[in-house]
């Protein structure tokens, strides 16, 4: 049986259903590509050495600042468009919802289309308790806690 959620575009509560696995996958692959973009400005910018305070390092600096900042403005409009293209039947509420509602209710189609959340959140206490146990099983062992839990 799908999942649903209620959220509010335009002062209307309206409800959107999960979509089949094979429509989620394709939704999934569509936010990919919006994504990859500013992945591959925030990849950039950890290959700059500002310390070498050259012109063709804050050059590139500014070229990522350029990327990730337009990506960001456009944030809102990626938005919008995903969340319809997820709940077509929805479109006519466009022109009266607001960027707020429109963030909300993406996230909330995020989690119909990204179920793993729940299984993850799920498996962590196993896994922590898992590897704690094989610590505690470990003597001499250079594991802190911090490298356990990160």
């Amino acid at each position: 049986m799908p999942k649903s959620t209620k959220i509010v575009l335009g002062g209307n509560e309206v409800t959107i259903t999960e979509l089949p696995a094979i429509k989620n996958a394709e939704w999934r692959a569509g936010l990919n590509s919006e994504i990859t973009v500013l992945v591959k400005a925030v990849m950039q910018a950890s290959q700059i050495d500002l310390e070498k305070r050259d012109q063709e390092q804050l050059s590139q600096a500014g070229d990522v600042l350029l990327a990730v900042s337009a990506r960001v403005i456009e944030l809102p409009t990626v938005m919008r468009t995903k969340l319809f293209d997820y709940a077509p039947d929805l479109s006519h509420l466009a022109e009266v919802a607001y960027d707020s509602e429109i963030a909300t209710a993406f996230l909330e189609v995020c989690k119909l289309a990204f179920p793993f959340g729940e299984l993850a959140s799920s498996l962590l206490p196993l896994v922590q308790k898992a590897v704690s146990g094989s610590r505690t099983k470990q003597t001499g062992s250079n594991l802190s806690a911090s490298t356990v839990t990160k």
